[in-house]
């Protein structure tokens, strides 16, 4: 059973801003790694998307997160006028006591423009016309911003019953990933989701004829140059994966299988090198490194709380070879009925919106 133990504050009050806003960059790269990792298992080596449409993907599925005030990749952030209009838009925010988006701050400037000019007329308000012209242009690139839909790397295709388990059809999106195959995407997060402490993936594998699935649940954590921390929130989250997918024995060999394959770990943790920001190429590095090893090695060096990176590598693989094992059924849960998983769910609580931002992948044919 999920151990409520282990639950803590969505932020703590000695955070500055400073390191809020390292926070949120974290959080943005570690879910645009999750998402860049469920197409890789999605589309089975069939093409390699670029990092463009990752980032326009992952910002049409969770908009709250990596909308037009994200940290990472932001165009706008290179315009002068965004940086003006989000102090208003904080500043609006705080006076009227409800969120106001840089949006909304851009169209009151342009509504009080349009009445100034009315009062002496266009032909002598040139100064005050172009002003209102610019934020115009500026209005068009939020929007552009905002909507990433035509540049999805997913196609959506229409919502229906397929029989699979937690069926709403009200929380998910539905996508064609290739001729024969869909995929269902729900995004679990914290309620404001800024204050989100990581992103996990959860990707399921349906063989729908006979009503079993393959499971595989990954948790990010974003590293430094040579360590990993292993923080007290980190912690928090491994134990959430272990009691749900360990303890309850997804990972254990079935009686009478001996064929060649990893062992059926089912959990895994994922440090991902964080993104340097001098240098303009994107390239996802980290590794797959299953909870059972993350135990065994916190079990040697009990008194520390970073872990140089080289000792986990040594139990880990990479995202290709993960995507590869896990596409081949060589890696990742053996097959479970519908009914065991749903069971094992509801008893966990596994998509109720916890501290980290979760990402629901449900592959069928």
């Amino acid at each position: 059973m999920f151990d409520s133990s282990f639950d803590f504050p969505y932020k703590d009050e000695d955070e500055d801003e400073d390191f809020q806003k390292l926070n949120r960059e974290r959080l943005e790269w570690s879910f645009i790694n999750a998402v860049r990792d469920m197409y890789g298992i999605a589309i089975k080596g069939a093409e390699e998307p670029t990092w463009r449409e990752i980032i326009d993907t992952a910002t049409n599925l969770f908009p709250q997160l990596l909308g037009p005030d994200r940290v990472l990749f932001n165009r706008l952030k290179e315009d002068p006028l965004y940086e003006e209009y989000r102090e208003k838009a904080a500043s609006y925010s705080l006076k009227e006591k409800k969120k106001l988006t840089v949006l909304d701050a851009v169209d009151r400037d342009i509504e009080e423009l349009e009445k100034l000019i009315r009062i002496q007329g266009t032909q002598k308000t040139p100064a005050l016309l172009k002003r209102q012209d610019k934020l115009f242009e500026f209005r068009r690139k939020i929007n552009e911003s905002s909507h990433t839909e035509n540049n999805s790397i997913l196609r959506d295709v229409y919502k229906v019953q397929r029989n699979l388990p937690f069926e709403d059809g009200k929380n998910y999106r539905e996508f064609k990933v290739s001729e024969h195959r869909r995929l269902r995407i729900r995004i679990l997060h914290p309620d404001p989701p800024e204050y989100a402490t990581g992103t996990d993936l959860i990707y399921e594998q349906y063989w729908t004829k006979k009503r079993l699935v393959r499971v595989a649940a990954v948790q990010y954590k974003i590293m430094g140059a040579r360590t990993v921390e292993i923080d007290r929130r980190a912690n928090c989250q491994i134990t959430r994966l272990e009691n749900v997918f360990c303890k309850d024995g997804f990972c254990i060999c079935p009686e009478g299988k001996n064929r060649y394959r990893l062992p059926y770990c089912a959990a895994f943790f994922r440090p991902t090198e964080a993104i340097q920001a001098d240098d303009p190429r994107i390239i996802s590095r980290g590794f797959y490194v299953p909870i059972c090893a993350v135990r065994q090695l916190q079990a040697e060096y009990p008194d520390t709380h970073n872990f140089l990176s080289k000792y986990l590598r040594s139990s880990a693989i990479t995202h290709k070879i993960f995507e590869e094992l896990f596409n081949t059924k060589m890696l990742g849960s053996d097959w479970v009925s519908y009914e065991r998983l749903k069971e094992v769910y509801i008893a966990n609580k596994i998509l109720e919106p916890k501290d980290t931002i979760t990402i629901y992948a449900q592959e069928y044919n």
